[in-house]
């Protein structure tokens, strides 16, 4: 397994090395990811990312990987792996943050239609359920994630790491129609990359929060509209002295849930792939069947949270016109192709902080066997949140 996770790293090194090289010299608005500040600003939008961007991007996570598997290698020559732990240290400095506007187009609303298999794809004027609205926004700002884990500073290995949850909400409705999402002006994205970690069994997490803000019209304050929260699992090998239990999960007044009957979601194989243009995730396991293999899947994942945009076209809400949130949590893998089965439980009642929210759960199955659960349900938000 080690030699063949070694081979899938290496073997792909000379012809985006030379990518690299291309990048640095002609693509200079991605310079400030080699710079030593830890707050940095682009001067582009998400949706601008060309392809030799992307390659450039992904031969620092090569090299991230095979730097690592160098030390690995020399703590396992010398015997002392069983001596050190792999977590990071939280450093003194800042927080990784950067900013970059954001400027999404028609184009980008009719492509997330495509992915998700919407009808009416060809209609000029493309509207969202607001579940749906979730995971679009999550899709066309996730860049700004997978930029600052370029940062030169950032220790996380996205190759070698997992998202294993994430959160979304959804603050401010009203401003983010399909009108008014193209019309933004002076909208900006903003990403942080926690210094904290979580020590669990398999490695430690850390949690990285993607915010789009735009001007207000009164006053040159920001408005947060929406935001979302990437956890990631980092393998790594930890002393069992510093494992810490994770936090028991808050107290509900829902036991178990009523379930509707199944609705089928099919995954066809081409599929990460157009999921990758629009969130531009190009990690290898999602695009090659053979360098999945090489990382020890059984065959190309799709992603996470295209499986979840997926599910949201059926999950609708009652007043799309309120604040909302969506939590995804990662069970397993989904090797494509895939059939899989939708259930969701009926809106209920759920005590949240001393007060009722509403809360609709579910769970998407893969040979009866769970891959993703989640739920979504109104978003208490105040101007401070």
């Amino acid at each position: 397994m080690l030699a063949n996770t070694s081979i899938a790293i290496i073997a792909p090194l000379p012809i985006l090395l030379l990518l690299f090289t291309i990048g640095v010299f002609n693509y200079k608005h991605l310079l400030p990811l080699w710079t030593y500040k830890r707050q940095i600003k682009l001067d582009f939008s998400p949706n601008e990312l060309s392809g030799v961007d992307i390659a450039v991007v992904l031969v620092i996570f090569l090299l991230r990987s095979v730097k690592h598997s160098i030390l690995s290698t020399y703590k396992w020559i010398c015997n002392a792996r069983n001596d050190v732990s792999e977590v990071p240290i939280s450093p003194d400095e800042d927080e990784l943050s950067l900013v970059m506007p954001f400027r999404p187009t028609q184009a980008d609303l009719s492509a997330y239609s495509v992915a998700v298999k919407n009808s009416l794809v060809d209609r000029d004027d493309v509207q969202l359920v607001s579940s749906q609205l979730l995971l679009l926004l999550s899709a066309l700002s996730e860049p700004a994630m997978l930029l600052l884990l370029a940062h030169r500073s950032c220790q996380i290995r996205p190759l070698g790491s997992v998202n294993v949850r994430n959160r979304f909400e959804l603050l401010r409705p009203d401003l983010c129609t399909g009108e008014t999402l193209v019309s933004f002006k002076e909208a900006f994205l903003t990403a942080r990359l926690s210094k904290h970690v979580r020590t669990v069994k398999r490695g430690f997490e850390v949690d990285l929060t993607v915010s789009l803000n735009v001007l207000s019209k009164d006053s040159t304050d920001s408005i947060p509209v929406f935001r979302q929260n990437f956890t990631i699992l980092q393998f790594a090998r930890i002393r069992a002295e510093i494992i810490q239990g994770r936090n028991a999960a808050p107290d509900s007044t829902i036991s178990t849930p009523a379930w509707s009957a199944s609705i089928p979601l099919t995954v066809e194989y081409n599929d990460p792939t157009g999921w990758a243009r629009l969130c531009k995730d190009y990690n290898p396991i999602h695009i090659s069947t053979i360098a999945a293999k090489l990382f020890g899947f059984p065959g190309k994942l799709a992603h996470g949270n295209y499986i979840g945009a997926l599910a949201a076209k059926y999950i609708a809400f009652a007043n799309a016109n309120e604040p909302l949130f969506m939590e995804i949590t990662f069970k397993r893998p989904v090797v494509v192709p895939a059939h899989l089965e939708l259930k969701v439980s009926p809106a209920a009642a759920e005590e949240s902080q001393s007060r009722l929210v509403i809360i609709t759960l579910f769970q998407i199955i893969s040979k009866n066997k769970i891959c993703v659960e989640g739920r979504i349900g109104q978003l208490k938000y105040t101007a401070n949140a």
